[in-house]
């Protein structure tokens, strides 16, 4: 499956980040994506977490509805003076996607420790919550970091600050939730925040599911609207005969949004959640550094959002453009640790070390 993407601008790549070179036989798009899905759970980032304290973390969103949601705090032994990372899974994602562990597992190495949430309804947090995450659910993560301190170890780190990653739909969770707060971030989240990134993050959802319904995305359709519905189907307490008639009737990824998702949650339907929930009207408004990791050849994610951006206009915004790497993929030949999580501990260095924080 052979896809023809624009080149990157020249003017559109930061110049200290590493130059990414697809790893064989990981070629393509396709295969960088599938990689990361065949054999994430199979390597070393599930042998080395295992090395390094964990602690479960369970607690109440702040917004009366009775949810809680659950997460899995990692830190070094010792504890250096660095922030703390909290990383943002996708959708059908949880804190032990490979991904996540993966990004986990290599950070704590560089001396990070992290939090892994499970989203409203996700993971951990299924059996704890009535709702459900969604593509704009920046609320959510802003109620989730304003009661971390609760834990009186996450406490401690705090007094560090905190990074914030978000990897696909969680990626554009973090971006919207920081285009909206703009300059009030710190007291809406109740924590300094000193610098984001998103990884393969679908900022325009209605491109994004245009992308995916295409022929050429039939299997990762299925695939996705498969996991969909057994997310809502676990609903605690089950559904209304209404819903679960929604639900089993939905044949793609658009109808389960427009008739389920989006009425849930308060929209009109599927256009009007993916208009309002979309990050990419909100860039501008973005005060703390960002960097946006995407790669050209992202089957899921068509790259117009990205090419389109004039980044020179875009004070804290960071692009970190390549032409391989698939979705949450970029399997390189350098290392067995995936370029975006090397780049994620360099950007991060990068503001400790510039005295941004």
């Amino acid at each position: 499956m052979t896809q023809v993407t624009p080149p990157i601008p020249k003017d559109n790549q930061d110049r200290w980040l590493p130059e990414f070179r697809e790893r064989a036989p990981w070629l393509g798009g396709d295969l960088q994506t599938l990689r990361t899905k065949v054999l994430g759970s199979l390597g070393k980032p599930f042998r080395v977490i295992n090395t390094y304290p964990a602690q479960k973390v369970i607690l109440p969103f702040d917004d009366r509805s009775g949810d809680s949601f659950s997460g899995i705090l990692n830190f070094p032994a010792r504890l250096p003076q660095k922030p703390l990372v909290v990383l943002i899974h996708g959708l059908t994602g949880t804190a032990e996607s490979a991904y996540n562990v993966a990004a986990a597992s290599y950070l704590l190495e560089q001396g990070y420790p992290v939090f892994r949430p499970d989203l409203r309804g996700a993971g951990g947090s299924r059996s704890l919550c009535k709702k459900h995450y969604h593509a704009g659910s920046s609320g959510d993560l802003a109620a989730i970091l304003r009661v971390l301190s609760q834990v009186v170890s996450i406490k401690e780190m705090l007094k560090e600050g905190i990074l914030l990653v978000g990897f696909s739909l969680g990626g554009n969770i973090v971006l919207k939730l920081l285009g909206e707060a703009g300059k009030s971030i710190h007291d809406q989240c109740q924590t300094n925040i000193h610098a984001i990134a998103s990884v393969s993050a679908p900022i325009d959802l209605a491109a994004a599911s245009k992308r995916i319904h295409e022929p050429r995305n039939l299997i990762y359709h299925r695939y996705l609207l498969e996991r969909m519905k057994k997310e809502a189907f676990a609903t605690p307490g089950g559904l209304s005969l209404e819903n679960l008639s929604m639900i089993k009737k939905a044949r793609t990824i658009y109808e389960f949004d427009d008739q389920y998702v989006a009425l849930q949650n308060g929209f009109r339907g599927a256009s009007d959640y993916y208009a309002q929930s979309s990050a990419l009207r909100l860039l501008g408004s973005i005060q703390i550094p960002t960097l946006l990791i995407y790669a050209l050849n992202d089957p899921w994610i068509p790259p117009d959002a990205y090419q389109e951006l004039h980044w020179k206009d875009y004070q804290y915004l960071m692009p970190g453009l390549t032409l391989g790497g698939g979705h949450v993929g970029f399997h390189d030949a350098v290392s067995d640790t995936p370029w975006h999580n090397r780049v994620l501990s360099k950007f991060f260095d990068r503001i400790i070390e510039g005295g941004r924080i």
